[in-house]
C-alpha cells in the first residue's frame, strides 16, 4: 500500500465511540454508534461455525441500510471497522471475517478504493488476507461482501 494512501487512511479513519459487549460464542451481538447529530447507527455481528466466521455489517437506527449522504461514510466504515478489530483480539476462534458494505454507485469509485483500503489494512494488521469479494442484493440495495481469512484458515 502507498505511504500517500496509509496517510489518508490515519488522518480519515477516525471512529466514534461505540456500546456493546464482545462475548465469545455463536449468536448475534450488537453494537452501537451516534455520529454528530444523527440517528445511532446498529452494528450487527454474526458469529458461527463454532466461533470460527464471523459477519458484521451495519445500518442506521431506522434499520436502513441506504447511503446518509452525510459526507461521513469513511468514518462509519472506520467505526465498524474498530469493532471488528477490538471483536477479533478478544475472540481468537475467528478464521473468517466478512465485512458487508453498501456498494458503490455506478461510475463513482473513490469510496469504493478507501473502503477497499482500509479493509485491507485491517486485514494485515490483524492477520487476515483479503480473500475475495462478493456482489449480494437485499430488497432493491447492492452490498459488496468483503471474505477476509487469516493466513492459516483452509478456504
Amino acid at each position: 500500500m502507498s505511504s500517500k494512501l496509509d496517510l489518508l487512511i490515519e488522518v480519515l479513519a477516525k471512529p466514534y465511540k461505540y456500546l456493546g459487549n464482545i462475548l465469545p460464542g455463536d449468536g448475534t451481538r450488537k453494537f452501537a454508534f451516534q455520529p454528530n447529530g444523527r440517528n445511532p447507527f446498529i452494528v450487527i455481528v454474526k458469529t458461527h461455525g463454532g466461533g470460527k466466521i464471523s459477519e458484521i455489517h451495519f445500518e442506521d437506527d431506522n434499520q436502513s441500510d441506504a447511503k446518509t449522504g452525510k459526507g461521513d461514510a469513511f468514518q462509519i466504515l472506520s467505526t465498524v471497522i474498530q469493532i471488528a478489530k477490538d471483536y477479533v483480539k478478544k475472540i481468537q476462534t475467528i478464521e473468517e471475517f466478512w465485512i458487508i458494505a453498501k456498494e458503490e454507485e455506478e461510475g463513482s469509485t473513490s469510496r469504493a478504493k478507501l473502503y477497499k483500503a482500509l479493509i485491507e489494512k485491517f486485514a494485515e494488521n490483524e492477520g487476515f488476507k483479503l480473500a475475495k469479494t462478493e456482489q449480494l442484493e437485499k430488497e432493491g440495495l447492492f452490498f459488496v461482501k468483503y471474505v477476509l481469512r487469516r493466513g492459516n484458515a483452509a478456504e
